[in-house]
């Protein structure tokens, strides 16, 4: 169902939407370049580039993992709330993170 399609981009879905969200919450373009995006946060906080790779690697595989049982167990319209749940915690996880790491 077309939900699956979600699940399979959902990381990069799920940081291009929490960033521009931040860049709105400072009052800048959602289209503006920033060092914003979980990787640099990571990167920034002092984890190696490989650690962040690896690590980010390892949540999207689970992302995906995870988007295809729920695509293949529950109706579209549950997958879809729990995409949706799933990017408001990732939201609020990446702030959390760029307030410790920018201040």
């Amino acid at each position: 169902h077309p939900v699956a399609a979600l699940w399979c981009v959902s990381f990069p879905v799920y940081d291009t939407v929490a960033v521009s969200f931040n860049r709105l919450r400072h009052g800048r373009s959602p289209f503006s370049s920033d060092r914003r995006h979980l990787h640099y946060l990571l990167v920034d906080s002092g984890y190696s580039a490989n650690r962040v790779l690896f690590g980010l690697l390892a949540v999207s595989i689970s992302l995906n993992l995870t988007g295809a049982w729920v695509a293949h167990s529950l109706s579209p319209l549950s997958s879809l709330v729990l995409f949706l749940i799933g990017l408001v915690i990732y939201t609020g996880s990446v702030f959390n993170i760029s307030s410790r790491v920018n201040g």
